[in-house]
This record gives C-alpha cells, structure tokens and sequence, in this order.
C-alpha cells in the first residue's frame, strides 16, 4: 500500500491473474456440463439407432426420433457455447441503437403463431429506443418469452417501459409460479426445481442462466416477482445508454 508505481503494478498483475483464473473456471465448467448433459442425448440417440438395427421395418419413426436427439444435442451446445464466451470475460458489447419495441412484438408474435393455444398480451408494450446488443437483447427476449409458453397455462403477457433512467422489459405468465426461496437459485445452470416446473418441455435448461450472463452484460438486472396472473413475472431492468 505503499502508493507508487509497485502499488499500480501489483494491482495490474493481481487483475491479470483474475482474469486468467475466470478463463480456466469457465473451460473446466464448459467441460464439465457438456459431457454431463451431452451424455442423456447421446444415449438416447444410441438406443433409437440400436432399434433400427433390430426392427428395420421401423426405420422412418428411429429417424425422426434420432434427428429430435440430434437437434437436442445441437441446441444444448450452442447454449453452452455461448456461456462459455460470456464467462470470464469483460469483452465491450457490439452495441447500436434499437427499437426495443419492434424486437418485442417481433418475438410476441413468433410465439403466438407457435402457440395458438396461448393468448400473448401486448397491451404493455411501449416504444422504447436504447443502445443495445440487437442480437444479445433478441435472445434474452425470446428466452424470457420460452420460459414462460413454457410453463404458463393459458396467457402470457409483456411489458415495456421506461423506469428511473432504464428501460424495463417484464414476462409473465399463469403457471405455478417460482417460489421466493428458489427465485435466485432459478438462474443456476441445470437446476431442477419442483416437479410443477420440471416437465419436459424440450428445452436446454440454459434458458434463464442465459439471460442472466446477457442482461448482466449490458449493466443490467433481472429479477423474479409473483406475476398478478398467478404464476411467475420475471423483469429486466437495463439502464439507458447513451446512444452512439
């Protein structure tokens, strides 16, 4: 603590060795959830061409069944993969101005045409215009939006607005909700919860976790709330940057 040069210097190297440390945490984390959860497709995969083997007359059904696992198997690394480009690394976003709004809608109506079942409410939707990562902000949105056709009974609805120098993106939806000891630990890669929010939706389980390394990249938060349709709001609150 003595001030000078070696004071700078030893914060330096101790930042350096941080940074260094975040990159081999991330790779053996990387490492370590891609040959835990590669393990489950694969497998099935194995079984669904070992049956072709046996029962050939069966062939169209094991293809279509091992192109599901295939696609499953392909989705889980691209999630993983970009976790693993987020982790240890303070890398500036590619950030430009964006209509928030069209990007929003744009989502709320893909979600609709894939659900037709669901009703997707639009009325809090606000122009909202900020600078942003489009391709980062797209992918927290239509995550956000998943989650909650995923476990929603019959209605989701968004939100968007300004909020005390942010922009402010809500979801929610009339599922069973997330109880409030499990609002954080929901963020976690792979968690399991409670068996009304387990079911088998086809998903990497990386959603939320996802979002999370997104929305904390561009400076922001998200949290979880009870929504007022009786399942679970989640809220995204970035602050507004100044625009380029």
């Amino acid at each position: 603590d003595s001030g000078d040069e070696l004071t700078a210097l030893g914060h330096s190297f101790n930042e350096t060795i941080a940074r260094l440390a975040r990159g081999v945490d991330a790779q053996q984390r990387f490492a370590s959830d891609a040959a835990h959860e590669l393990r489950t497709p694969l497998t099935g995969l194995r079984a669904t061409l070992e049956l072709a083997q046996r029962q050939p007359d069966r062939v169209d059904d094991t293809i279509g069944s091992s192109i599901e696992q295939i696609d499953r198997a392909a989705a889980l690394l691209d999630d993983l993969l970009l976790l693993a480009r987020q982790d240890g690394h303070d890398q500036a976003l590619a950030t430009r101005t964006t209509d928030i709004d069209d990007i929003v809608l744009s989502e709320a109506r893909n979600l609709a045409t894939r659900r037709p079942d669901l009703t997707i409410d639009r009325r809090g939707v606000s122009p909202v215009q900020a600078d942003v990562s489009p391709q980062s902000i797209r992918r927290v949105i239509s995550n956000l939006l998943a989650n909650a056709a995923a476990y929603g009974n019959t209605t989701v609805a968004v939100g968007l607005g300004h909020h005390d120098q942010a922009w402010v993106f809500t979801v929610d939806d009339d599922g069973p909700g997330i109880a409030e000891h499990e609002q954080e630990r929901v963020f976690d890669r792979f968690t399991r919860l409670d068996e009304a929010r387990n079911r088998d939706h086809g998903g990497t389980g990386l959603g939320l976790a996802i979002v999370r390394e997104l929305v904390h990249a561009h400076g922001g938060t998200v949290t979880i709330e009870t929504s007022t349709l009786g399942g679970a709001r989640l809220v995204v609150k970035i602050p507004v940057r100044t625009p380029h």
